[in-house]
């Protein structure tokens, strides 16, 4: 078996540690910072150096990441089959916790199913290909970092407009979305029936119109929960959980919906569900060249 590179491996800690912090740092706290010599560290910063894979600030002393990675990110995104490369952290969560994980995406003005993962018995709510209108209450962990026009936009697409209390608190889900780092959907056997309804119209053209309307505005109406410090509901059945994957962009490009959560899903279980699913969904974030970052509204 062909063995490693140590040459490669620290230039790829010192690329890391620049592009995990976001940050330039000196010749002395890279050393410091990925344990490797100066005299190492300054022989490979100068290799990156020379094909711009770092930049040398002159007058600070610092280094930080350089443009020639920016095409070499894109054409590895533009490569990239994003739901196959999210495939084994899905199966992973869905199978420790007896739920099921569904990848969605924006396309246009719509939310796509692009996979799922799960027991069986759990893997009939929806199909890949389906979609939803990308609009209130629908999408909100897309919202995570989005800019305050594009959350503007995402509340004009409501259907039908939003009514004062509607708007308001719908402005709440994208608050709390964005201070939890991820979305909680709240409902029961009612919420859930409405949601699976709306998935079945929105993919029937003949069934568009009123009907589909309807069913927004009433599950639009339901009072959106904050929940409590162990992330659970202060009252409702917890219906969903949905996470980031966030691209080089900023962007978030995925997100992993976990749902069909039993009745007697403890706290306990919760806490340990949420610590996994927010540190997978980090690390393909990481992956991808992405981090979390929330702008304010």
């Amino acid at each position: 078996m062909p063995q490693p590179s140590p040459a490669v491996d620290r230039a790829f800690a010192i690329l890391e540690l620049l592009a995990d912090s976001g940050n330039s740092y000196s010749l002395s706290e890279i050393a410091r910072r990925t344990e490797l010599s100066k005299a190492t560290c300054q022989n490979l910063l100068a290799a990156l150096a020379a094909r711009s894979c770092v930049m040398r600030d002159p007058e600070r002393l610092t280094y930080s990441l350089g443009p020639a990675l920016v095409g070499i990110g894109e054409a590895a995104l533009r490569h990239l089959d994003i739901f196959e490369f999210a495939r084994p952290v899905m199966e992973s969560l869905a199978s420790d916790y007896g739920l099921e994980c569904i990848a969605t995406t924006v396309q246009s003005d719509s939310i796509v199913v692009l996979g799922c993962a799960g027991p069986p018995h759990l893997r009939a709510s929806v199909r890949v290909g389906e979609r939803v209108p990308f609009s209130p209450p629908f999408g909100a962990v897309f919202l995570i970092t989005a800019s305050e026009a594009e959350v503007q936009s995402w509340l004009d697409r409501a259907r039908p407009r939003l009514s004062p209390d509607a708007l308001e608190r719908c402005l709440r889900l994208v608050a709390v979305t964005r201070q939890l780092g991820y979305a909680v959907a709240v409902g029961g056997p009612t919420r859930e029936r409405i949601s699976e309804l709306l998935f079945d119209l929105a993919n029937r053209a003949s069934a568009l119109g009123e009907g589909i309307d309807e069913l927004l505005e009433t599950l639009r109406d339901e009072e959106f929960e904050v929940p409590g410090p162990n992330g659970l509901p202060s009252r409702g059945q917890l219906n969903s959980i949905g996470l980031p994957v966030v691209d080089a962009h900023g962007v978030v490009r995925l997100a992993l919906t976990l749902h069909q959560f039993p009745e007697d899903f403890s706290p306990a279980t919760l806490t340990s569900m949420l610590d996994k699913a927010t540190a997978a969904a980090a690390e393909l974030s990481r992956m991808l060249g992405g981090r979390l970052g929330v702008p304010a509204l």
